[in-house]
């Protein structure tokens, strides 16, 4: 309700009930408590979760339901997506929407890890965007794994190939 709020209050923003997800599903399953993360992740239907870890079925829709009618190349969107780990149903639930984005900042992960259900990996994410015409642009944050520092998740920024922004690549 506090965002509900604050949504209305400011005017510009909106406030969808809903798990984003790909074409042909309506509910998506979510768990919480998983080890690592701050909140609530997608959890496949056959997924065994941890003992005492709560699941939930939500309701969910695509992106291009939301918004594949509402953004043009023109207005240079940026698409952040920080899902836990259901970004790639997310983005293929995108299809439309993506022909009209410039920039897109994904979670990723470097490797999975036992406990943590399929995740994307940075190598899978790349591959699919480029497919979808973006190119890895950055890494926006990085996180390591606490008990020996090896790394293991951040923001991987793609950008459409083409973008004013991929096309300087002076290197000082």
């Amino acid at each position: 309700e506090a965002l509900a709020a604050l949504a209305r209050a400011d005017g510009n923003a909106s406030v969808h009930r809903l798990a984003l997800t790909s074409p042909g599903r309506d509910r998506v399953r979510l768990a919480a408590g998983h080890p690592g993360s701050t909140g609530a992740y997608g959890a496949g239907a056959a997924d065994a979760l941890p003992a005492g870890e709560a699941s939930w079925e939500c309701p969910a829709t695509t992106l291009d339901a939301l918004f594949g009618g509402t953004v043009s190349a023109a207005d240079r969107a940026l698409l952040k997506l920080d899902l836990e780990g259901h970004e790639r149903p997310a983005l293929e639930g995108a299809a439309r929407l993506l022909e009209q984005v410039e920039a897109i900042v994904t979670e990723v992960q470097l490797f999975s890890p036992a406990d943590a259900g399929a995740r994307p990996l940075l190598v899978d994410q790349a591959r699919y965007l480029e497919e979808c015409g973006f190119v890895l642009f950055d890494v926006a944050a990085l996180a390591a794994r606490p008990r020996d520092g090896r790394l293991r998740s951040g923001d991987a920024v793609f950008v459409r190939r083409g973008s004013p922004l991929v096309g300087d690549g002076r290197w000082s």
